[in-house]
């Protein structure tokens, strides 16, 4: 008789119907028998038969002796092959049963996956719906939007819109990425339209900065004690003045990059300089300087002027020989070197340098994985 020990996994026999033993055990039990009945026939064929017993009871004796022996051994070898091969057959069937029930589980399993993942999806649309499309530039502002989400849906997010004269460009950075700073930025997207459709005109981008600060923290329930939540985002900003092609920008751990052309004394050559205009060193969140507020930087622009925000997933990739960051001196560096191409061909160069950089080997010869969603804005002036 067999049993299935189901929190084992582990089949079991009753030898005889009566003892349950697992399959050594039973295979010990066999062999003990075996040689017991070994040396009983070889106790028996060397014992002296007494001198009184005529030849013919010793020809019995020895021949008993023989059969008996012979039968114990046959009789130990077959019933040792029927119970294993009956302990195989067992095991085969429950191996059987238990490969249809992980390949049941494998298949809901998948099915899950794909119904998350058709969710997900899905909600990528309404993500990229939200944020609004390049057009609100309109056609005198040259510009491109590189957009690589980590994951499905993207804690990275940009948004434009006009107020008044002025148009409002952000690029932000949420806490975390995947579904957890999609729902960051979902509510990063409606509280900057909240704000700016209720404030005047001529509201500053510092001003914008702190009211967001404001409904997240709010929002969110944050007090800042130990263990609250923390979450949060990154954010650059700037309004831009079309009329008198002046900018405000406002940033949050996000500076803004302005590419100006310069032109050489000497022949006159086109070169490149990059102005780094630094951001206040807090977040949009809960933080030790909430009670600060962000500063509002007036700058004059020039002809030909471009305007680069950024969240930190290109500069923080990891990549090429040495698997290290990218680092922004490297794409400050790299920024100018393209300067003379179109924006349409700038967006496909930083997508080259970026595939490339990660297209180095790792240590174990797989290309590096993007580690966070990459979001790299350019208006052209």
């Amino acid at each position: 008789k067999f049993n299935n020990m189901s929190s084992q996994s582990e089949m079991q026999i009753k030898a005889w119907g009566i003892i349950p033993l697992t399959t050594k055990q039973f295979v010990v039990l066999e062999m003990i028998f075996f040689l017991f009945f070994v040396f009983l026939s070889v106790y028996l064929f060397s014992i002296e038969l007494p001198a009184y017993i005529d030849a013919k009871e010793a020809h019995f004796h020895l021949k008993f002796t023989k059969y008996v022996s012979m039968f114990a051994a046959v009789l130990i070898i077959f019933e040792t092959q029927f119970f294993l091969n009956r302990f195989s057959k067992a095991q085969i069937k429950l191996i059987v049963s238990q490969k249809i029930q992980i390949e049941k589980q494998k298949d809901r399993i998948e099915k899950q996956k794909q119904d998350l993942t058709d969710g997900i999806t899905y909600a990528s649309r309404i993500q990229t719906a939200l944020m609004p499309p390049g057009e609100t530039l309109g056609d005198s502002l040259e510009h491109f939007i590189l957009y690589k989400p980590k994951e499905i849906v993207s804690g990275d997010y940009y948004w434009i819109a006009k107020k008044g004269e002025r148009i409002i460009i952000v690029a932000a950075d949420c806490t975390g990425h995947g579904v957890p700073g999609a729902f960051m930025s979902v509510l990063g997207i409606a509280f900057l339209n909240e704000i700016v459709i209720k404030a005047p005109d001529n509201i500053t981008a510092g001003e914008i900065l702190d009211k967001l600060r404001e409904k997240v923290i709010t929002s969110l329930r944050q007090t800042g004690e130990k263990g609250g939540s923390k979450d949060g985002m990154d954010a650059a900003m700037y309004i831009f003045d079309l009329e008198n092609k002046k900018i405000q920008f406002s940033g949050a751990n996000n500076p803004l990059y302005i590419i100006r052309k310069m032109k050489s004394e000497a022949n006159e050559a086109k070169t490149y300089d990059l102005i780094h205009i630094k951001p206040d060193k807090m977040p949009i969140g809960v933080h030790p300087r909430k009670t600060q507020s962000f500063k509002t930087h007036d700058i004059q622009l020039q002809k030909d002027d471009r305007l680069i925000i950024f969240s930190d997933g290109y500069i923080d990739q990891f990549g090429g020989e040495h698997g290290k960051k990218f680092l922004s001196k490297q794409f400050k560096t790299l920024l100018l070197s393209i300067q003379d191409k179109s924006f349409i061909r700038q967006k496909e160069i930083l997508e080259e340098e970026l595939k490339k950089w990660q297209n180095f080997p790792s240590k174990t010869g797989e290309p590096y994985e993007q580690i966070d969603d990459i979001l790299v804005l350019g208006v052209k002036i």
